[in-house]
């Protein structure tokens, strides 16, 4: 994962139990341009459940990230 150099955005959510929060704080760590965005009192299907934040997060981790074209 070290070997990863494009910035990265890691969506967590704070309820689900499918995927623990340390992994999302270790792959924040591992990751070197990784930024994680925790999203209080949203299980794992928040991009399902609440697809508009989702969205939001990821627009505006590209307009921030040197990703966008523009």
């Amino acid at each position: 994962m070290r070997r990863i150099e494009v910035p990265t955005l890691l969506i967590a959510s704070t309820v689900g139990q499918e995927v623990p929060p340390e992994v999302s704080l270790y792959l924040r760590s591992a990751v070197p341009r990784a930024r994680l965005a925790e999203i209080p009192g949203a299980d794992h299907f928040v991009f399902a459940f609440r697809p508009g934040l989702v969205d939001l997060l990821v627009e505006s981790f590209v307009m921030t990230s040197g990703l966008s074209e523009d």
